[in-house]
């Protein structure tokens, strides 16, 4: 029976190192989630404020702006899409903006977006309802791009 137990709490102790591991060394997908959340949640809370309704996400625009903040990593500088327009087919939209930046955390990126009047704006718009939100962690830079829509 010792000899059981004795078994049993090393195959244990191997699974959940085995788990700690593999977790440290898997793309942490849910990090991403965690901070476009935050993020949104940011942005939501300042347009509680104003009396504007909350922004919903959206999953295929999220896709894009990981994409683009992706891209925006690679090459070291921010800038904005080409043709936002093209990236909104398939979706019913009348008015659209985007907003983008790279900065240490999504606190700072959200005070820096509220900081400059054409970022805010888009962040306090009502005619825009949907938005699309894509983080991408590269060294010391969290590079982000915010596709608004409505």
């Amino acid at each position: 029976m010792r000899r059981a137990t004795t078994r049993i709490s090393t195959v244990l102790a191997l699974s959940l190192v085995a788990t700690l591991v593999l977790g440290a060394m898997a793309p942490n997908a849910g990090a991403r989630t965690l901070r476009r959340d935050h993020m949104l949640e940011l942005m939501n809370v300042k347009r509680d404020h104003k009396h504007v309704a909350d922004l919903g996400i959206s999953g295929p625009l999220s896709r894009y702006a990981r994409v683009h903040s992706r891209h925006m990593a690679k090459r070291g500088y921010i800038y904005h899409s080409r043709s936002l327009a093209s990236r909104l087919r398939g979706v019913r939209w009348s008015i659209a903006g985007e907003n983008v930046g790279a900065g240490g955390d999504v606190d700072s990126l959200f005070q820096a977006f509220m900081n400059s009047a054409p970022h805010r704006r888009n962040i306090l718009r009502g005619s825009f309802k949907h938005v699309g939100i894509g983080m991408v962690r590269r060294g010391d830079y969290l590079w982000v791009t915010v596709v608004f829509y409505g």
